[in-house]
């Protein structure tokens, strides 16, 4: 059976609106929505991903779902959102790492854009959702089967990021990529923890902060090297941890291996 998904690809140059009456979406390549501009997503709506396509936000993403009808980011191997959107009649199955990445650029509108009630699996291994300087809110969302990290993001993305659940991904946390951190900033989140992956720099004028009760897991060679200010001041109730990222017994299998490390 044909769903006729509509095709998405190349630019969104104004506000947009995808409507899930008119879905399921297929997008192809690299589709970005540019600067100064908006794209919605109505509840219940199936956007699904070609092999390695990304969805580039340089505007604003308002994808706001609800608990009965989940806007949903998938492989477009997933027969189970949206149908046969591929049209092989279920002869591929999806897999980790079928599509890129939602992607929020440095110019991205930080205050405007969510992914709330939303079902994210089978991206890459960028991250499902891939940070550049960008600090969106995402809340209430499914993160599953990604090859990557859940969200990724560089030293000066600082995202509010809560109520998720993250099961069976290549990594079950908020990655913090290597780089250096020229400005101020606040690690905020306590229901996730922050994975630090390589080396971090705090230069000189720049104050790192880190909230009572956040969790900070470091991997092989992660660092975190202080040139400028680093305030981690926890309480008797909330106390800030540093641990290794093998250890499960905080915050649970952030290496996405099933315990088969120590």
């Amino acid at each position: 059976l044909c769903l006729c998904p509509a095709i998405l690809e190349g630019r969104i140059s104004v506000n947009t609106v995808l409507e899930r009456a008119l879905g399921p979406y297929v997008i192809h390549g690299s589709l970005s929505v540019d600067q100064g501009v908006t794209l919605f997503i109505e509840p219940g709506t199936v956007v699904t991903f070609a092999n390695d396509a990304y969805l580039d936000i340089y505007g604003s993403l308002v994808a706001r779902g609800t608990r009965d009808q989940r806007i949903v980011f998938t492989s477009i191997r997933d027969d189970f959102a949206g149908g046969d959107t591929n049209e092989d009649q279920a002869s591929s199955a999806p897999l980790p790492g079928d599509w890129g990445a939602i992607r929020f650029r440095n110019a991205s509108n930080d205050a405007n854009s969510v992914i709330e009630q939303a079902i994210i699996r089978y991206a890459g291994w960028d991250g499902a959702v891939y940070l550049e300087a960008a600090s969106p809110t995402i809340v209430n969302s499914i993160f599953e089967q990604n090859l990557g990290y859940a969200i990724s993001g560089d030293p000066h993305s600082f995202p509010s990021v809560s109520g998720n659940v993250l099961v069976n991904n290549g990594g079950n946390g908020l990655q913090i990529r290597d780089g250096d951190m020229r400005m101020s900033g606040t690690w905020s989140n306590v229901e996730i923890p922050y994975i630090v992956t390589g080396r971090i720099t705090i230069n000189e004028g720049a104050t790192l902060t880190l909230k009572p009760g956040v969790m900070v897991k470091l991997g092989n060679g992660g660092s975190m090297d202080v040139l400028g200010a680093f305030r981690a001041i926890g309480t008797s109730d909330k106390k800030i941890v540093f641990t290794s990222l093998k250890d499960d017994t905080i915050a649970g299998d952030t290496n996405g291996d099933d315990a088969s490390s120590a």
